[in-house]
């Protein structure tokens, strides 16, 4: 259009000067003597103007020289901030992808010339948080942190973030309470704020918590009662050792809450505990039990009980001998047992000879039994008790019940000191404990690991002491090798290796091949019978009883003699 509208401005000049030449026949004289110059009004004219045109092509072609560098720092810095958000587009991409790796390459690239460096230090250390690269990801931390105020809610709510899927719940705390006060309350960060304070055990928080998101119906009303029971039974037990506080705590429950089946067992007062009887040597208690009480009539262990009451005992001990109760046998047996003896303790004593063990003593503690008795790597007659790891993580995985004190870090090393001393390996498959637990070699679980734990694991292996490995075998995928492979890349930079996709390949195919040679060579048969034979060798058999019986008998009847 704009050029359309300059021809015809020149089409009518051209026009206008062609009729001026026909109106005025006049001349332009000019004289430089001797000289003597004369020229058409018509000419001097189109002269004048095209003078006029080439001055000012001169002077804007000189001002385009003057302002160059400036328009090639302009188009530079465009292009700078082009490739800056393309870098931080493909992060965010990556990211989501679950393809760390690239998603940290990216966001480093946007970092360093973009023009929201804070941005990209934050999504680059949330990628290697993904890679358990933690050295990275707090680097990176402290770049956000040098980015300025403007970013200082983000920073604070991804600490937080990472540190509460790290369960480094004090950490997350002091991030979560160091967001500015004046800002707007987000529901996010008082969920993560809630679960930060259930972590670090800050119970009257909790209960604060979850009724300001109850309130908003920001979390499920399911939730938020879990949240509010496992605050109360935490705050009664503590409460526990002084009766007027926990009066006083079991009075401010309302009364709808007082019938909820994990506070029931609480209503007889402070006795009630996951450890012990309050107030009484335990070690010098009189203990009372009946043997298989499992498959007694549930009236009979009443009256056995309460006869052992009259004769001075202090605690009633359920024992099921044969590891043969149903779930729904202690749904029935426990009730009637706690309601018999509502204000004495229970405790409980299953074994575990179908698998049970563990679950059925947590049914009982739900339905009022106060004492469990567990083995540690679930050691006893036959299939064992209940094994001491299952039943703890039932009750802190599954029902939110954390036992003050106890140490679950710990419960790999107990593992295997027990094992140690008791000659006896858990078996690798043991659930929380086993060897393999955190283990994974298959490839879609190998690949789903290195997008999240979560995919695979609902325990944190760090929570118990464990650690997650991958094993390279015919089952295992590229992506698992790399993962591993990108986790080492600085070392395997500074060796002038590259992670490159042949690489990976080229090892995938190295993998299987060793494992298809070991399987060949392996001498498993050799490997079950020591294992067998080390179970064996713990204490005598039958036959090692009847060898020695002829040697001491042989020797006994020459003595006679």
């Amino acid at each position: 259009m704009r050029s359309l509208f300059w021809l015809l401005a020149v089409f009518a000049a051209a026009v206008a000067l062609v009729l001026l030449g026909r109106i005025d026949a006049g001349y332009v004289l000019f004289v430089y003597p001797p000289y003597r110059v004369e020229a058409s009004l018509l000419l001097f004219a189109v002269a004048g103007l095209l003078a006029f045109l080439v001055l000012y092509a001169a002077l804007r072609l000189l001002g385009h020289a003057v302002s160059l560098p400036a328009t090639v720092g302009a188009f530079r810095a465009r292009r700078r901030r082009e490739r800056a958000h393309g870098a931080l587009a493909s992060a965010l991409q990556a990211y989501y992808e679950g393809r760390y790796a690239r998603a940290e390459k990216h966001a480093g690239v946007a970092f360093e010339i973009g023009p929201a460096p804070g941005l990209a230090a934050l999504l680059a250390a949330r990628a290697a948080h993904q890679m358990r690269d933690f050295e990275r990801r707090d680097r990176w931390l402290e770049r956000a942190d040098a980015a300025g105020e403007k970013l200082q809610t983000a920073r604070l709510v991804s600490r937080a973030e990472l540190a509460l899927e790290e369960r480094d719940f004090a950490g997350a705390r002091e991030a979560l309470r160091s967001l500015p006060s004046s800002g707007a309350k987000h529901i996010a960060t008082t969920r993560m704020l809630l679960r930060a304070e259930r972590g670090s055990g800050a119970w009257d928080e909790v209960l604060r918590l979850a009724e300001q998101l109850a309130k908003h119906d920001a979390i499920a009303p399911a939730i938020a009662e879990e949240y509010r029971v496992q605050a109360t039974v935490e705050l009664l037990a503590r409460s526990a050792d002084d009766a007027g506080a926990f009066e006083r705590r079991w009075r401010a429950i309302p009364a709808r809450e007082q019938l909820q089946g994990r506070l029931v067992g609480l209503q007889a007062g402070p006795p009630t505990t996951l450890v012990g009887h309050p107030g009484q040597d335990v070690a010098g208690a009189a203990l009372r039990l009946g043997e298989d009480g499992s498959r007694a009539d549930v009236s009979y262990l009443i009256e056995l009980a309460a006869a052992c009451y009259r004769a001075g005992g202090t605690r009633y001990s359920f024992p099921d001998t044969v590891g043969f109760f149903a779930p729904e046998g202690v749904d029935y047996y426990i009730p009637k047992l706690v309601a018999a003896f509502p204000k004495m303790p229970l405790v409980v004593h299953f074994h575990n000879d179908f698998g049970l063990g563990a679950y059925n003593t947590v049914r009982a503690l739900h339905h009022g039994a106060t004492i469990p008795t567990c083995t540690v790597n679930g050691l006893g007659e036959r299939a064992g008790n209940a094994p001491l790891h299952t039943t703890v993580m039932i009750l802190k995985e599954l029902y939110g019940v954390t036992i003050p004190g106890f140490r679950y870090d710990m419960l790999w090393d107990l593992r295997r000191k027990v094992e140690e001393y008791s000659g006896i390996p858990v078996g690798p498959t043991e659930p929380i404990i086993g060897h393999n637990v955190f283990s994974h070699e298959t490839g879609i679980h190998t690949a789903g690991m290195t997008i999240h734990p979560a995919i695979y694991q609902v325990i944190e292996p760090e929570t118990v002491g464990g650690r997650m490995r991958f094993l390279f075998g015919k089952h295992s995928g590229a992506m698992a090798i790399e993962a591993v492979l990108q986790r080492h890349g600085e070392e395997l930079t500074a060796a002038g290796i590259e992670v490159s996709p042949r690489l990976v390949q080229l090892l995938l195919r190295l993998v299987k091949e060793v494992r298809e040679k070991k399987a060949l060579v392996s001498q498993h048969l050799d490997g079950v019978r020591a294992y067998y034979g080390h179970l064996e060798r713990l204490g005598l058999t039958e036959e090692d009883l009847v060898a020695y019986a002829l040697v001491l008998g042989r020797d006994l009847e020459q003595g006679s003699r």
